[in-house]
């Protein structure tokens, strides 16, 4: 790795957490050099031109680290209720490292970039179309091995997956309470056993 790629992974490594705690408007250039222990201009230098470059790759960074072990975990299984399952299971057992991260990337980007930040806004609304996609896939996956009833609806699935876990995520987050997440996934695996083709 070239040395000028080794800062720029450093400076996105070490501002990880404090984008996500922050938000992009709450991240100022001397947060970024306080963090990083860089000069603005190693910051600025060959690695990004402004602060904009370093909230996209940031995000993208933090996307990364959510869900790389949870997809590897879910391509493990060979049936779709089970892929769905360890779905479930592994946000059971990372909740609270998320809630210590200070709360999901994606929601907190959301939330911060909507009407404020196009591309970052853009960037976030990609990952979630993804998350969605990935959900669907397991869904349409389990139809076709009659796993599942032929008249479930992926897309309607997906989506309701992704908007219990996110908005029990906020709500864990605001209470400091992680029941909300918990009955969440209670609630998604009892939606899960509903589609299976003998229930």
């Amino acid at each position: 790795m070239k040395k000028s790629e080794k800062t720029k992974r450093t400076i996105i490594e070490k501002s990880a957490r404090l984008f996500n705690q922050k938000g992009y408007a709450g991240t100022s250039i001397q947060d970024i050099i306080k963090v990083t222990g860089m000069s603005k201009g190693s910051i600025y230098g060959n690695n990004f031109h402004n602060k904009d470059e370093i909230a996209l790759a940031v995000f993208s960074y933090n996307v990364n680290l959510l869900f790389a072990d949870l997809w590897a975990m879910v391509a493990e299984q060979t049936s779709a209720r089970a892929k769905l399952m360890t779905f479930c299971e592994f946000h059971r057992q990372n909740y609270q490292t998320v809630l210590d991260y200070g709360g999901c990337p994606m929601l907190n980007v959301a939330i911060d970039s909507d009407d404020t930040h196009p591309m970052l806004n853009q960037q976030v609304a990609l990952s979630f179309k993804k998350w969605e996609t990935k959900l669907t896939d397991i869904i349409v996956l389990g139809i076709r091995q009659k796993e599942f009833k032929p008249e479930t609806d992926a897309f309607h699935f997906a989506g309701l997956s992704i908007s219990l876990i996110e908005g029990s995520i906020m709500l864990a987050k605001t209470h400091k309470d992680p029941k909300y997440i918990l009955n969440a996934l209670v609630h998604i695996e009892h939606l899960i056993d509903t589609l299976d083709i003998n229930h």
